[in-house]
Order: structure tokens, then C-alpha cells, then sequence
């Protein structure tokens, strides 16, 4: 066994294509070598600006004999078709077997290839992957007809220590003179700092000279050394570095050799929002953006160079300064032009602004918010009529330059608009928060102005894309309506005492003054969509925070009608009532299951309330007596919102249902004792229901 590894260069690779490039890569290689029968260990893919690069530990030096088999025509099939079977086969008719199937008897043919030496089948793996290999946009360079992400410049390829020198046509078979890469065992460093071609031997002298020519192969390991030279420049200036993931992850795929330098922002910028500052210098210079230990937004940025220059980088920096002034100064133009009005200006082109192609308007979608706000606030008028006015302006930004430049800025230029307009606060960072939480691990906004209209800008965009049909299939999710119901879940939880299903029932009848370009659903059908969806969302957020799935079954056997709120105290009661009472909730569970079951089994339906005069058995009258105080029990507590207590007050239920089934037989001879002895068993049920559905609890 040997090591296999190869490397194709190429011109600039785009950032966010190196990734997913290098998870196809490996995916195509696992799946060649399993379709040619070649044992191998781990595959390693690697991408940078200028190279991707493959290694496969320990692949088999030689292919083993292989049968394939194929299966031809019908033996009752056309002269014609047996004939096409056996010249595209190049066999004759007695080379091939006749069998029989499920679904007729057919010709087989069983080819044998002999063993073939590895190394003699591995430029058509990197033919092949250069072929299919899957990015976003692909293009043709010079006289090529085939595609790469970027022109091919060359290509470095070793099985064990042996080169492979092969070349690779850009063009289709038959072309007279096509654009061939070389493949041998000669790469070449970093473009400005090691451009000469050197030989390798093997990987590892592959990653170590590449490394004294100033490229870092393996991401990961550039990713590090771009992180360390982040943290100690700002370590040096006493600055903290603004955490984005994102941008580092670009910054990674942008650079061979990173080198850090701090820049200044001219402080003619620093009056600037520093959202916007930090938008201009990410989307278009890739910066870094600092803040002083403090807090406050620091009139600085680094810059990943991609050169160790001879001056410390002093040359490079104040190009990058020169460059930023003028971005900033386009920035601070548009930001002065949208000031020239007031927000509420800017909103007066929704009406003529769609919001989607069959909801409306975006003025109509503003207008929507406002009901909603009204159906969902009902106590606290003071923030529901704040939450009112930020409705009627939360989309009005997005007629703004600032936000046409930049739609990263959705919302925030919006705050800095209304406060600049006099609005009061609560208002101004309304109309900011409205868009979180974007994500799962982001806070709550912390005031309840903002919480209102985030909420229902997430209920009306939910009703109104699934009235329309146009709900998230499979892993497709154009209008992120799953991040939208898990926002509306986690608003929810914090303590809202609607039923959700009302709610959106409501919302639904708002989009009837809507102009529509296509007919909606039916409202029962998409109600039921809606809860559908909701209750999926409900269960893997559930199962994230740490639930057993049985148990948030149980709980949401209720579907949206109860608040979410309610349903949350209830699912942790029943797990403090599991932790607390083990022993006792396993038998519980188990008599509730076995009642259930009997009477599905008996198949009852009409169940009525148990008659004290048809009990013959001690165990039935003392079962019935515990049901009754302790139902009466759990309505109570139920009614103020207590599920711990009604849980604990369920402990002792399991010693009557016990003696219960171990003393009395229900299908009893007598009808009216048997029919009684069911509805006691029904009355064990809706007992234990008010509660939660225990039949759904494994074990």
C-alpha cells in the first residue's frame, strides 16, 4: 500500500467555492475507488486560493481481479435487441448465461477483468474528477471546451514516491490542438515570494517545502495562524478583535501566508453608525473590525495581507487606508442623502414595493404587523402602542440608499433614521431588533416593544407563505421559515398566554384585503400545514434543549391549543415527576397504557361516567374514589398553572390502579358490570390526560 496524492492549480479559487469543493472532492474519490475495488485509508481534501489538493493514505497498489455482471435482453426479446446486446459487449451468444427472474428469463453476461497495478488507473481518477468535480460556475479559458472554476496552470500528482507524469486534454477527444496540463512531480510556491517550480517526493515533502515557499496547504492550519496573528496584533494595541466567523473563514480562502496589519479610519468617518462602518469595510475590503477594551468601536481595522512585504507592511497599509476613504466616503454620502427626509418618507414607496409576488406590498404587509400586534398585546397598551408606531415605519429603510447599497443593514439604518427623526427609543430599537433572533444561539431582544413586532412580523410572513403554498420541501428553504418559527417558538416560551392556533387563524383572515396573484389555500388546510410544521419545529427545538422525545410527545399531544408557554411548565413538571418519583411513574405509565389498550383493543368509544353501584370489588370502588379526589385535585392545580403539584399528586394513583388490575377482571359476563368496569378504565384515562398523553412514554 501506498500513499496517493495530487494537487491541481489554478487561478484565483473564490473563498466560499474552497469548501464545499473540498467535501466533493473527497466524496468523488470514496466513491471512485469503491467502484474500482481499491482499499484505501483516510482521504484528506485541502483548498486554498490557488490549489486543491487530495491525499489518500495506504491505497492498494493493485486492483484485484474483478467480475461485473450485466444483464442483457429477455431470452423472448427481438433478434435485433439480443444482436445490439452483443456487439456493444463485443461477446458472442454462447458467452452468455441464461437465468431466471421475478420478472423473466434474461441473458447475463459475467465479464473478468484481471488485475491491473494502481498507478496505471490514477490519471483517469484525476481526469474524471477535473470532469465532475461540482462548482457553482465553471468557465473555459483560451481554446478549452472543458470548464474549471478557474484556468488550469498545472499539477502535481505521487503514488508512494514515485511521480505521475501524465497530461490532462482541456478539450474533447478529435481536437487537433488541445490545451494540455501537465501533471509530473514539480509544484511552485507563493506567487510574488517563492514563484520558482520545485520537485516533491511525497506529501509531507509536499506540505514542508510548500511551507518554506510561503503557502500553507492544510485551511485548517491557515485558519490558526490567522487567528494567532488577529489575537496578538490587537493583544499589542490593547484591542479586542469583533468575533465573525464568517469573515474569517472568507479571509482564510483569500490568503496562502497570512500577515496582520492595523490600519486607522480616518476620523472624519467615526460619527458614522458603527454598523456601518463595520458593513463597508467587511462586504467590501474583508476587514477586520476592533473594538477598545471598553466596548466602544475602535477607529482601526486589520487587513490579512497575503505578502510578507520588505517595509513591515507600511506601504501596504496605507493603501488600504486610501482604499477604505473613499469606500467610507460613498457610505457617508448615501447616509447623508437618506437624511435629507425622514423615515416615514422613505415608507411612502412600500405601496409600489412588492413584498412578495403573491402577498402584496410591503405597505400592506406594515399595515398587517399593526393587526397583528393588536390580536397578540392586549394588556400593556403603553408598549402596544409603541409597537404599533414601529410597525408602521419597520420597513421604511428599505427604501433608503444606505440599505439598497447595503441590505445588511435592514433594520439597523432604520434605528438610526427614527432616532435621528426624534422617535423615542423604544420605537427606534424596535424597528432595530426586528429581524432577530437570526439565528438559534442569538438573545431574545430584551425589550417587550421589540419582542412585539419581531413576533408578529414572523407570524404574518409564516401565514401568508404557506396560504400561498409555497412552505420549506425536504432541505429547501427560500423565505427561512424555519428560522421564522423557531424565532415565533422562542418569543412564545417567554410567557404569552395565547393559544397559537387562534393567532394564526386570525393572521390568516388578515391576508383577505391582500391583492394576491395567486389563489390561497383553503384556511383549514393551511391551519393544519401550519400546526403540522409548528409541531416539527417544536420537537428537534425540544430535543436540542436536551428533552427525551416520548416526553415532548406527550406533552404536545395538544397540539397548538394551548399556549406554548403552558406547554413548556408542563413537559418540565412531568420530567421533575420521572426524576422525583421514578419507581412510581414507571407502574403509573404502564396501568395507563394497559387501560388504554384494553380499550382500544375492545374498540369502546362511548365511554360515560362510572356508576359506585355497579363496583363489586373493593380494589374498583377505592380506584374510583382516589380517581375522583385526585381529578378534582389535578383540575385545581391545573387551573392556577401548577404542573408540578398535579404531576405529584398523580405518586399515588399507582397503588389503586395496581390492585386494580390484579384483583378484578374487567370483561366480566355481566354487560353493565363489564361496561362499568370500562368506563372506569376510560375514567383512568381522561384522569391521567389532563396531565399529558402517557401512552406516548417508552418503557
Amino acid at each position: 500500500m501506498s500513499d496517493f496524492f495530487f494537487e491541481i492549480r489554478s487561478g484565483e479559487i473564490p473563498a466560499q467555492m474552497q469548501k464545499p469543493a473540498t467535501l466533493d472532492l473527497k466524496r468523488l474519490l470514496e466513491q471512485k475507488f469503491k467502484d474500482l475495488q481499491l482499499s484505501h485509508g483516510d482521504i484528506s481534501c485541502y483548498a486554498g486560493p490557488r490549489r486543491l489538493v487530495a491525499v489518500v493514505r495506504e491505497l492498494a497498489t493493485e486492483q484485484t481481479v474483478r467480475h461485473e455482471e450485466r444483464r442483457g435482453p429477455r431470452t423472448d426479446a427481438t433478434k435485433q435487441a439480443i444482436e445490439g446486446f452483443l456487439k456493444s459487449t463485443g461477446c458472442n451468444l454462447d458467452d452468455l448465461e441464461i437465468r431466471e427472474t421475478p420478472k423473466g428469463t434474461f441473458y447475463f453476461l459475467t465479464e473478468t477483468f484481471p488485475a491491473v497495478a494502481t498507478k496505471t488507473i490514477l490519471p483517469d481518477v484525476i481526469r474524471e474528477v477535473i470532469e465532475t468535480l461540482h462548482w457553482p460556475k465553471k468557465m473555459t479559458w483560451s481554446t478549452t471546451t472543458k470548464t474549471w472554476v478557474r484556468p488550469i496552470q498545472g499539477g502535481c500528482a505521487l503514488f508512494g514516491e514515485e511521480p505521475l507524469e501524465f497530461t490532462v486534454s482541456m478539450n474533447e477527444d478529435g481536437n487537433p490542438d488541445p490545451i494540455l496540463v501537465q501533471f509530473n512531480n514539480i509544484t511552485v510556491g507563493h506567487r510574488f515570494m517563492a514563484p520558482s517550480p520545485f520537485a516533491v517526493k511525497s506529501f509531507e515533502d509536499y506540505v514542508q517545502k510548500l511551507h518554506k515557499a510561503f503557502v500553507i496547504v492544510d485551511q485548517e492550519e491557515r485558519q490558526k495562524v490567522l487567528k494567532e496573528q488577529l489575537n496578538d496584533l490587537c493583544a499589542q494595541h490593547n484591542l479586542t478583535i469583533l468575533d465573525d466567523k464568517g469573515l474569517l473563514d472568507e479571509v482564510t480562502g483569500l490568503v496562502e501566508w497570512p500577515v496582520c496589519l492595523l490600519g486607522d479610519i480616518d476620523a472624519s468617518f467615526m460619527s458614522l453608525p458603527p454598523e456601518l462602518l463595520r458593513t463597508t469595510m467587511r462586504v467590501h475590503q474583508r476587514y477586520f473590525s476592533v473594538h477598545k477594551k471598553g466596548g466602544a468601536f475602535a477607529p482601526h481595522f486589520i487587513v490579512a495581507a497575503n505578502i510578507v512585504a520588505p517595509d513591515d507592511g507600511k506601504t501596504i497599509v496605507i493603501g488600504n487606508e486610501r482604499v477604505l476613504k473613499a469606500r467610507l466616503s460613498d457610505a457617508a454620502f448615501f447616509y447623508e442623502q437618506d437624511r435629507k427626509k425622514p423615515l416615514a418618507e422613505h415608507g411612502k414607496k412600500l405601496d409600489k414595493t412588492v413584498f412578495h409576488a403573491s402577498l402584496g406590498t410591503l405597505a400592506q404587509k406594515q399595515n398587517r404587523l399593526v393587526e397583528i400586534i393588536d390580536l397578540i398585546e392586549k394588556e400593556d397598551e403603553a408598549a402596544r402602542q409603541d409597537a404599533k408606531e414601529a410597525a408602521r415605519l419597520c420597513k421604511a429603510d428599505l427604501m433608503s440608499e444606505m440599505v439598497f447599497e447595503f441590505p445588511e443593514l435592514q433594520g439597523i439604518i432604520g434605528f438610526y433614521y427614527a432616532k435621528a427623526d426624534g422617535l423615542k427609543e423604544t420605537i427606534a430599537q424596535a424597528i432595530y431588533d426586528q429581524y432577530s433572533p437570526k439565528g438559534p444561539s442569538d438573545a431574545l431582544p430584551s425589550q417587550k416593544v421589540s419582542r412585539l413586532l419581531a413576533l408578529a412580523d414572523r407570524l404574518d410572513t409564516l401565514v401568508g407563505f404557506f396560504s400561498v403554498g409555497l412552505k420549506p420541501t425536504g432541505s429547501k428553504d427560500p423565505f427561512a421559515l424555519r428560522r421564522a418559527a423557531l424565532g415565533t417558538i422562542r418569543f412564545l416560551e417567554e410567557g404569552y398566554d395565547w393559544a397559537l392556533d387562534d393567532v394564526l387563524s386570525c393572521v390568516f383572515d388578515l391576508y383577505d384585503g391582500t391583492k394576491k396573484t395567486v389563489q390561497a389555500l383553503p384556511k383549514a388546510e393551511v391551519l393544519k400545514e401550519l400546526e403540522l410544521f409548528f409541531m416539527e419545529r417544536l420537537k428537534v427545538y425540544r430535543r436540542d434543549q436536551g428533552y427525551a422525545h416520548d416526553y415532548i410527545e406527550a406533552v404536545l399531544s395538544r397540539g397548538l391549543s394551548e399556549p406554548l408557554s403552558v406547554m413548556k411548565t408542563r413537559l418540565d413538571a412531568l420530567v421533575s415527576f420521572v426524576e422525583t418519583h421514578e419507581e412510581e411513574a414507571v407502574n403509573l405509565f404502564a396501568g395507563y397504557k394497559r387501560a388504554t389498550n384494553i380499550l382500544r383493543k375492545e374498540k369502546v368509544t362511548d365511554l360515560k361516567e362510572p356508576l359506585e353501584t355497579l363496583f363489586e370489588k373493593e380494589e374498583e370502588k377505592a380506584l374510583y374514589k382516589t380517581l375522583f379526589a385526585t381529578r378534582k385535585e389535578i383540575q385545581g392545580f391545573l387551573s392556577q398553572g401548577d404542573f408540578t403539584k398535579a404531576m405529584a399528586i398523580l405518586a399515588p394513583l399507582r397503588s389503586p390502579i395496581d390492585a386494580f388490575f390484579e384483583h378484578v377482571q374487567v370483561n366480566d359476563e355481566r354487560q353493565d358490570i363489564r361496561q362499568n368496569r370500562l368506563n372506569l378504565l376510560g375514567y383512568i384515562q381522561k384522569s391521567l390526560e389532563q396531565v399529558a398523553d402517557f401512552s406516548k412514554i417508552e418503557g
